[in-house]
């Protein structure tokens, strides 16, 4: 049924169902959703919920960025644009640090750009990690100041967020 399909569409990333398996039998069941819909349901939440919690690795040494990550999961599908922001803040507090790491001091009032520009400047970081810094950057701002961002955005850039992070842990 529409509203099976619909629940589903909104809980197949995992947060606010805790068992979401017993949700889909409990639709096949109660004769609200098919077998191959079912079948779909289960592997869309296996895919969506993949790459979630990759920054457990942060735990030991950068809590902070650990906390500003599992926010941005937390949001990745109910508040695009805030999963958006927090990643933004989470690729920014890297570079920061990734500066200070080198002896370059950052000011509260430099912007994230002007900071990816020294990192560069520095040599302190890849044009590949800078790339992906800056479009981290860009989906955060447009998220910040627009209020644009799509699942599939939030969920991208949650994707390429990590990599700065292994890179930077």
């Amino acid at each position: 049924s529409e509203v099976a399909e619909n629940f589903l569409e909104a809980s197949a990333d995992g947060y606010g169902v805790p068992d979401f398996a017993a949700a889909i039998s409990a639709l096949v069941a109660a004769g609200l959703l098919s077998n191959a819909r079912a079948a779909y349901w289960t592997a869309e939440h296996a895919r969506l919920t993949a790459d979630l919690t990759q920054f457990a690795f942060l735990a030991p040494h950068q809590p902070f960025l650990l906390h500003l990550a599992l926010a941005a999961e937390r949001y990745v599908f109910d508040d695009p644009s805030a999963a958006l922001v927090k990643l933004r803040l989470f690729a920014e507090s890297i570079a920061r640090q990734v500066l200070a790491d080198v002896g370059v001091e950052t000011g509260p009032q430099e912007t994230f750009e002007s900071v990816l520009y020294r990192l560069r400047d520095n040599r302190a970081a890849s044009v590949e990690v800078l790339d992906l810094f800056h479009g981290i950057r860009k989906a955060g701002n447009a998220a910040a100041h627009e209020g644009l961002g799509t699942r599939s955005e939030s969920l991208h850039q949650l994707r390429q967020a990590r990599q700065p992070a292994v890179w930077f842990d």
